[in-house]
């Protein structure tokens, strides 16, 4: 412990004098120590093993849908539905194109599943296929705004007599 302590000590000093670090060590070691007294408070209440339960829940559900249980991916769609919706709702702003969004994105992840690697959180990965499709969906109605029938330009165009 004492060798980390002193490796940390030339660190800092070797920053404070290349000008890379403006504070001083007592600022340093106060953010370090509060850090760790957060993270202790969580681990008594509970918390992070909350984090911990949650990461193990959703690797057993998705070795589950990947075997082909599909009750497990109803258990998924229930764990993730409501803030999933709500983050469609939020970026396409109509209930109705947010459900037909998390729809297809659904789909999106039950095909995909497979091939999740477990390098983001499920609640994450889910959330980043919503936001794909709600942004795609975005992108069409943006494009479509921008479509001109080709009738009403021929009729501009066109002399009167």
């Amino acid at each position: 412990m004492g060798d980390k302590v002193q490796s940390m000590d030339r660190l800092l000093t070797v920053l404070i004098e290349k000008g890379t670090v403006f504070v001083g060590r007592a600022a340093i070691v106060l953010v370090v120590f509060t850090l760790a007294w957060v993270l202790a408070g969580w681990a008594q209440r509970g918390i992070l093993r909350a984090f911990g339960r949650a990461n193990h829940v959703d690797a057993t559900l998705v070795r589950r849908v990947v075997a082909g249980d599909a009750t497990a991916f109803e258990q998924v769609m229930r764990l993730h539905n409501r803030r999933l919706f709500r983050l469609a709702r939020a970026t396409l702003r109509d209930d109705a194109e947010a459900e037909d969004a998390l729809q297809e994105a659904y789909l999106a992840a039950h095909r995909a599943l497979p091939a999740f690697r477990g390098d983001a959180s499920l609640a994450t990965w889910l959330s980043r296929l919503v936001s794909n499709e709600c942004l795609d969906r975005l992108r069409k109605r943006a494009r479509r705004d921008n479509i001109f029938p080709i009738g009403s330009l021929e009729a501009q165009n066109e002399p009167e007599v």
